[in-house]
Order: structure tokens, then C-alpha cells, then sequence
């Protein structure tokens, strides 16, 4: 009820009696809101409208009465204190009415009655109310003792502080111990204790009634079968069935112990390094390992230092952070420091500690010294070159001398019949050819030592391998049944269009001679995303989106031991004088000078499929082709041709100016900036190696673009260990791959020259 006006709601068909009821209880001086309802319908829809707390009910109305009121409002479980106000009631009805609820009955013609009546039930009822809620509590409080103690899981008992009697346990206890509840009322608390540990509790143990919580630590107990335990205690004192008592929480520690203590052990009896770390590089833990690898006294005084100091390179912390943020374990290589400033080359396994209370991240590392095993790792690796060599002297090296002995033979030929011009083209053409096919394997070596420059564009895969679908047919021979299955909504990536040729083309052929009795070869593509790290083998591929080249063959399959040396350089398992092998290892090469990744899928006699997984080139648009136009190859220009190979320069010289142009020369760079800046003639176009002795090509065209920036370059090389740097590279610039045909050349000089024209 709100403040002190007390709300009725009045059953009553007569407007008359109603007003008289009203006034009667205003004149009392009665604060009181009344809604009149004058039959069943208007009742009942007052109570879904509001709330009342009392109800006055005529005994007799039309249709209905005052007990039919009663019971409705008991069956809708309305706890309003109802009170007849009738005309007449006999004895027999009012006692039907007390029976049914009715709080009280008041005659009209004694109305004088009716407000002492009302006090009295709306007041009994208040304290009905709450005398209801007071019992809830008690409920409540019951059963969270039940959930609190009796449900609890941790095992639990109450004592009296006094004798240390047990007098309630509850079931996680009993569980535990092994004891059933009588036992335990029958017993004392140190009957739990081993017998050397009770003088101990003896005297540690407070009689002096203290209500607050106190952490009483580990402690040693039995189980009933006598199993050692250690038990994490936690006590307070409280008032039990008028008793003066104590309840303990008991929690069985005894594998979370022994589990720390084998941590800790194996932490400071492992081989390798491990420590914990912040994110701020706040160092919280060291074992001895880490500490000898680094060259320090004890873990304190690394403790003193933050994991920064390590960090030869300090960018490579940042670098482990953000691999870190993946879920999961990270594992990186990278170069420390020791105490004595020696560098240590070390493999880190680390991932992020699940925290519950606080924010700070907090890592755990372990780190490997792998700086004398790269050692060994660089001296075999070096050892294999020099097998590499011997092998490529054994197999290669005998189709180079066939074909130096074509040119030669073809050029001593020239030389007599000087006067034959059809034998002359001939014998030229097969120079060209046998140059043509040595410049092929020149640079499937470059390819798989990953030395060649790429010309890295925007391209459709699909688009790609639509083309080479049109010869692989003649290429494969009849008996080969081909597929494609290329996704339409292909991305895009950024690679050399020429290698990712090469790549389906050595793909192709190496499933042909897995099917030498025929097969089936299919080539799919995908768009693909990595969510996390995916590892197969030795290699990792990064999350992120991909796009996928499968090559499927079913043919023979390969072994383990086949698949884990495929990509080797002149590893084969054709019959001798059928491959170099070089195949493969020249995929492998351009794949990963593309920044991707090579997987291979096969077992023996059940096919093989190869997977290339290229990064997505993300917003990249691939260039529409012009069409193709005559270029002009003759000029009266000024070349500066900077050239370390003497017959190479001759050449370049010679044809170069028998196109009208004037060449002027330089061995290397330094020479060539001397003779730009002697101002002898005006330079239009400068081509220059990329590889020479001392100043380098790159270097050379940088000091020329801080003294003539709009230089026009021409960059040529065939084998270069480094890209070109995109600053040097640009619209005044091009690259020509060695060998290149001189009219390559000429067509090149003439773009280059003519652009500078319209430029300026």
C-alpha cells in the first residue's frame, strides 16, 4: 500500500449505497480512492485496470453475489482482504463467507462499524505480508546453506572450537575422505591429521572466537584409507545451532602441487632457454638455461634487464608481438645478443598466457641456441652447391658443349660459303636456335637458384592457362585426357606472366611422363582464405587470401622418400641422358621468388596433385593489351653504353651504330660517370649492366638522376642476386633480360627514345 491512502474497490449495484459507504468512511477522515463496479463484467475488469487493497462486496446483486466475488478473486490467487456489506446475513452465511476467506461481514444499517473494519483487515493483512516474506527468507537463507555448504563442491566441515569436535559435513567431504557422515560426527578434526602433525595443529590452534575469514594455509591430512593429502585450509568462525563453531573449506591441492613442482623442475632442468615475459618486455621469470645461453651470472640480474636488450635487430621483438596476437603457437628465428656482445642466432616458440585477473598480457617463451647448428647447416649447404656443380659437369654441361659446338660449327661454315645466301640463312638460323636453347637452361638455372629479376603484373591466372590449353594437346600426346575446372570469380594476382607459364608447362610435362600408359590431367583454380598458419611439413603458409593452381595427374604417385627430395636441383628419377632435373626445382624457384607456396599431394600408383598458392593481389587491375605496333629500331641519338664484357660491348657498339645512332663507352661505372660528367656530348639513353665491378648499375643510375633527373635508362642483365629497387625503376626506365635478340634491342632503345620525346 502507498503512503497512507487506502484503495477500495466497491461491489455494488446501487449508486445510493455506494455514496453512503463512501461518506461514512470520509467522515472517519479516511484517505481513500473507491472504484465502484456494479456487476460481474465491470469487477473483473477493474482488477485487470488496478490494484486495491481491500474489496467491499454486496452479499445480493443481480445475476451474481458477494461469495461468487470471493471465490473468483481466491482462484485468481488475489490476496485482497475481502469484506461483505449487506443488507442482511444470516448466521449460516456468514459462516460460509469466514469459511471461503471474507475478512469480515458489516451490515448496511451498522455502517458505523465498517471503518474499524477496514483498518483492521487492511493492517492484518500488511502483516500477513510480511510475516510471508520473513518466512521466504528463511526458505532462501535454507536453501543457500544447502547450495553454500551441503552442494558445495569443495570438501567442508563445521567443528566446535572447543574440543574440535566435527558436528556437520557435507557431501563433497564424504566424497573425498572416504568417510561416511556418521563416522564423521563420531569423529574429531584431528583424527584427519597424521599423528606427528597434531602436536603441530595443537598449538598453532586459536580456542578465541574470531567471525572474519582467515587463509590457515596448506596442511597435511589422511583419507580414511590413509592416502596422504595437502589441503589448502580457509577458516571462520561462526554460531552453529547455538553453538560456537568453525567452518573450513578444504581444498585438496595435492596434484596442482606436484604438477608446479614438476614445472618448476622441468623449467629449471631444461636444455634450452624459457622465460615469461610482459608485453612491455618486463622479464617475470628466467631459467638456467637462459641464463648461461646469454652469458649472465644468475637469473637475477637478467631479471633486472628487459627482454628488449636480447634483440640484436630490435624490430624483430616487434615482429614476435604481432605474431604472438595469433591464437595458438609462434615460431621464429632471429639473431640475440649475449652478455659479452656476442651474436647468437636462436629459434623462439612462444604464445600468449590466458590470464584471469588482470589485462597485461603475458607471454611464455622458449628459445633454442641454433647458432652452431646454421654453422653446419651453411657448411653442408655450401658442400651440396659443390655437388650441384659436379652434377651440373656431369649432365649439363655435355648438352652445352653440343651446343657451343653447333654455333661454332655453324659459324666456321658461314665463313666458306660467304656466297651461298640460302646455306648462309641456314646455317645462321641453327646458330640462333642452338643460342635460343642454351639461353632456355641458362635460365631454368637462374629460376631455381631464385637469381632471375621478375617482371611482376597484375595477371588472370585463368586467362593464362586458357592460352596454353590451345598446345598442350600437342604437347601431351592423344593418350592423355584433360580437364580444367578455373573458378570464374578468380582474383587477381601479381606475377610474371612468362614464369607462371613455364610453372603449368613443367607441371604438365611432369605428370605426361607419370602416365606413360595414359591418364588424366586436371587443372583447377580457386580463390582460398587461411584463417590461421597453416603448416605442411617444413613450409608455413600465412593467414590471409590466396589464390590456388592445382595440377592433378594419375598417374604413378610417389613415395615419401621421392616426395621429400623432389624439389632438389638435378634430382630426377627419369632414366639417364631423359632429364636434368631441373624441372620441378625451377617451379619451386619461381613460386617462391613469387611469395608463394608449393604443396605436393601424392602416393604411390594413386596420382599426385601439385598445389601453388599465390597471395592475392588485392584492388590490382589487370592492364588491357595494346595492340601492336611497328617500332622504328634506327635513330641519330647518344648512347652511352656501360659494359664490363669486352666482346658483348663490341657487339652492342657495332649494331647500335649501324643503326645511325652514336655510341660512346664505358667498363664500368665509375668511367661511365666520368665521361657524362665531361660534358664531351649530350647523353639521351644510358644502358648499363646492372651487375659491374665496383659502381653497379643501380648505384651508377642513381648519382646520374641527382645530375640529370629525366634520364631515360636502359637496365640489362642476366643474373642479378638482388631485385631492382622500384626508386630506380620507373616510367624513364626498362629491363632487358640476357640473351635478348639485338632487334629486341633496337626496338627497346627506339620506345625508350621516342617517349623521351614526347615527354619533353
Amino acid at each position: 500500500m502507498e503512503s497512507n491512502i487506502i484503495r477500495i474497490l466497491h461491489l455494488e449495484d446501487k449508486a445510493s449505497d455506494a455514496r453512503l459507504v463512501q461518506r461514512t468512511l470520509e467522515r472517519e477522515g479516511m484517505a481513500i480512492t473507491v472504484t465502484v463496479a456494479r456487476s460481474e463484467q465491470e469487477f473483473k475488469q477493474a482488477f485487470e485496470q488496478g490494484e486495491y487493497d481491500i474489496i467491499l462486496g454486496d452479499y445480493r446483486l443481480p445475476g451474481w453475489n458477494g461469495i461468487d466475488a470471493l471465490r473468483w478473486s481466491r482462484s485468481m490467487h488475489l490476496d485482497v482482504p475481502f469484506i461483505l456489506v449487506t443488507a442482511t446475513l444470516g448466521d449460516e452465511q456468514a459462516a460460509v463467507c469466514i469459511k471461503e476467506g471474507a475478512a469480515d461481514y458489516v451490515l448496511k444499517d451498522r455502517l458505523e462499524r465498517l471503518p474499524v473494519a477496514i483498518k483492521n483487515a487492511v493492517e492484518e493483512n500488511r502483516l500477513r505480508v510480511e510475516r510471508d516474506a520473513a518466512q521466504k527468507k528463511l526458505r532462501d537463507a535454507a536453501q543457500q546453506y544447502r547450495l553454500l555448504f551441503e552442494a558445495n563442491p569443495t570438501p567442508m566441515w563445521v567443528a566446535r572450537i572447543d574440543d574440535k569436535s566435527i558436528l556437520a559435513v557435507n557431501d563433497a567431504i564424504v566424497e573425498h575422505y572416504g568417510y561416511t557422515q556418521e563416522e564423521f560426527l563420531r569423529m574429531s578434526i584431528l583424527d584427519v591429521l597424521p599423528p606427528e602433525d597434531v602436536p603441530v595443529l595443537l598449538a598453532r590452534y586459536e580456542n578465541q572466537f574470531e567471525p572474519q575469514v582467515r587463509h590457515v594455509g596448506i596442511r597435511r591430512h589422511r583419507k580414511k584409507n590413509g592416502t596422504p593429502m595437502l589441503v589448502d585450509v580457509t577458516i571462520r568462525d561462526i554460531i552453529f545451532q547455538d553453538i560456537e563453531a568453525r567452518i573450513a573449506l578444504l581444498r585438496d591441492v595435492t596434484a596442482q602441487l606436484h604438477a608446479e613442482e614438476q614445472h618448476r623442475s622441468i623449467i629449471h632442468g631444461a636444455p634450452f632457454g624459457i622465460y615469461r615475459v610482459k608485453a612491455d618486455g618486463t622479464l617475470l621469470l628466467a631459467n638456467p638455461a637462459l641464463v648461461t645461453m646469454l652469458g649472465y651470472e644468475s637469473e637475477e640480474e637478467i631479471l633486472k634487464l628487459n627482454s628488449a636488450d636480447f634483440y640484436e635487430n630490435p624490430d624483430d621483438r616487434q615482429k614476435l608481438l604481432n605474431l604472438a596476437q595469433v591464437p595458438g603457437v609462434v615460431s621464429h628465428e632471429m639473431e640475440w645478443k649475449r652478455k659479452d656482445h656476442a651474436t647468437l642466432q636462436v629459434r623462439m616458440v612462444g604464445r600468449r598466457l590466458k590470464i584471469e585477473n588482470g589485462d597485461d598480457a603475458t607471454y611464455e617463451v622458449f628459445v633454442e641456441d641454433i647458432t652452431e647448428r646454421r654453422s653446419l647447416e651453411a657448411q653442408f649447404l655450401q658442400a651440396q652447391k659443390m655437388e650441384a656443380v659436379g652434377q651440373l659437369a656431369g649432365g649439363i654441361a655435355h648438352d652445352f658443349n653440343n651446343l657451343l659446338m653447333v654455333i661454332r660449327g655453324n659459324a666456321q661454315i658461314l665463313k666458306e660459303l660467304r656466297n651461298d645466301p640460302a646455306k648462309v640463312d641456314h646455317h645462321s638460323l641453327q646458330i640462333v636456335k642452338a643460342a635460343d636453347k642454351a639461353a632456355s637452361v641458362a635460365r631454368q638455372l637462374l629460376v631455381f637458384s631464385r637469381k632471375q629479376t621478375l617482371t611482376r603484373e597484375p595477371m588472370d591466372l585463368n586467362a593464362t592457362i586458357a592460352d596454353l590449353w590451345k598446345m598442350l594437346p600437342r604437347l601431351l600426346g592423344e593418350d592423355i585426357e584433360m580437364h580444367t575446372d578455373l573458378d570464374p570469380e578468380l582474383g587477381v594476382v601479381c606475377a610474371d606472366q612468362g614464369q607462371m607459364e613455364q610453372i603449368v608447362m613443367n607441371l604438365a610435362v611432369n605428370a605426361r611422363d607419370a602416365m606413360p600408359k595414359g591418364g588424366k590431367l586436371t587443372i583447377e583454380t580457386a580463390n582460398v582464405h587461411f584463417e590461421t598458419t597453416a603448416i605442411w611439413g617444413a613450409g608455413q603458409i600465412r593467414p590471409g587470401e590466396y589464390v590456388v593452381l592445382a595440377v592433378k595427374d594419375t598417374g604413378s604417385g610417389m613415395s615419401p622418400e621421392t616426395q621429400a627430395r623432389i624439389f632438389e636441383p638435378f634430382f630426377t628419377t627419369k632414366e639417364r641422358g631423359k632429364g636434368t632435373g631441373l624441372g620441378l626445382a625451377t617451379v619451386y624457384g619461381i613460386v617462391k621468388q613469387s611469395n608463394g607456396f608449393i604443396r605436393v599431394d601424392s602416393e604411390a600408383g594413386r596420382g599426385t596433385t601439385f598445389f601453388i598458392y599465390l597471395p592475392l593481389a588485392k584492388d590490382a587491375a589487370i592492364a588491357s593489351a595494346a595492340p601492336a605496333q611497328e617500332v622504328a629500331t634506327a635513330g641519330s641519338e647518344t648512347i652511352l653504353v656501360v659494359e664490363d664484357d669486352e666482346m658483348l660491348r663490341e657487339l652492342m657498339t657495332e649494331y647500335l651504330s649501324s643503326k645511325g645512332y652514336k655510341v660512346m663507352l664505358a667498363t664500368s661505372g665509375i668511367e661511365a660517370l666520368a665521361v657524362f660528367k665531361s660534358g664531351i656530348a649530350s647523353i639521351d639513353l644510358l644502358m648499363t649492366d646492372v651487375v659491374l665491378p665496383g659502381m653497379g648499375g643501380q648505384e651508377l643510375a642513381a648519382a646520374l638522376r641527382e645530375l640529370e633527373p629525366e634520364m631515360q635508362i636502359i637496365f640489362v642483365s642476366g643474373y642479378t642476386d638482388r631485385e631492382l629497387d622500384d626508386t630506380i625503376l620507373g616510367e624513364h626506365s626498362r629491363f632487358l633480360h640476357k640473351p635478348f635478340s639485338l632487334n629486341n634491342l633496337a626496338q627497346h632503345v627506339r620506345e625508350v627514345l621516342d617517349r623521351k620525346a614526347k615527354t619533353a
